[in-house]
C-alpha cells in the first residue's frame, strides 16, 4: 500500500526552517529566534508539497499536533497549510509543550562546536577526548537524561493515542513541530 493511503498510524516530524543561528551552526535551544526569509521559504515550499487534503500529511487524518513553544517552531507550524487555517481540522488538536522543545544548551547556547570545545579545554575539561554533547552534556543546561525523559513522556502519549488504531481502521497520525 502506498504511504499516501496508509492507515497504520504514523508520526511526522516537521523541523523548523532556517534561523540565523542554524545558518552558521550555533547551538540553539532556549533562545527564541525567528525564521529567516530563507527559512520561511523552506517551510512554505515543503508545506505546500506535503501538507493538505489528500497529501502525505492530511490534517483530516491527524489525531494530534505537538508544537514547541519556541517562536521558530510556532512560526513553522503557522506557515504549514493546516496551521494557517484556524478553522482547520487541527485547530483543537494542537498542543504547545516544552516536551518537544529543543535541548537546553545552557552555557553553550549560541556557540559553535569549536567555541564550546575551546572553553571546555580552558577549564581543564576534555584533555583526553573532544567534547560530545551525548556523553558530556551541556554545562548549565539539560542533561541527556532529562531530554530523554521529556521525549519518553511524549512518546508514551503518542502510543496511548495511536494504540486503538493500530488495526488500520482509522488514521491517527501525529505531527511534531
Amino acid at each position: 500500500m502506498p504511504d499516501l493511503d496508509a492507515t497504520t498510524p504514523r508520526v511526522f516530524i516537521a523541523r523548523h526552517g532556517e534561523t540565523e543561528w542554524t545558518k552558521n551552526g550555533r547551538y540553539t535551544g532556549t533562545t527564541d529566534l525567528e525564521l529567516t526569509p530563507g527559512g520561511i521559504s523552506q517551510v512554505s515550499a515543503v508545506g505546500t508539497q506535503l501538507v493538505g487534503p489528500g497529501k502525505l500529511i492530511d490534517p483530516a487524518c491527524d489525531a494530534s499536533v505537538w508544537v514547541s513553544p519556541r517562536n521558530r517552531a510556532q512560526q513553522t507550524y503557522r506557515l504549514l497549510p493546516s496551521g494557517r487555517d484556524r478553522n482547520s481540522d487541527l485547530a483543537d488538536k494542537v498542543t504547545f509543550t516544552e516536551d518537544i522543545a529543543e535541548w537546553d544548551h545552557g552555557d553553550y547556547e549560541g556557540l559553535v562546536v569549536r567555541e564550546i570545545r575551546a572553553r571546555r579545554k580552558e577549564k581543564g575539561l576534555d584533555q583526553e577526548w573532544e567534547w560530545n554533547i551525548w556523553e558530556d552534556g551541556c554545562e548549565g543546561g539539560e542533561s541527556a537524561q532529562r531530554v530523554t525523559a521529556r521525549l519518553d513522556r511524549l512518546i508514551a502519549q503518542i502510543r496511548e493515542i495511536q494504540a486503538p488504531y493500530m488495526n488500520g481502521k482509522k488514521p491517527a497520525e501525529i505531527v511534531l513541530v
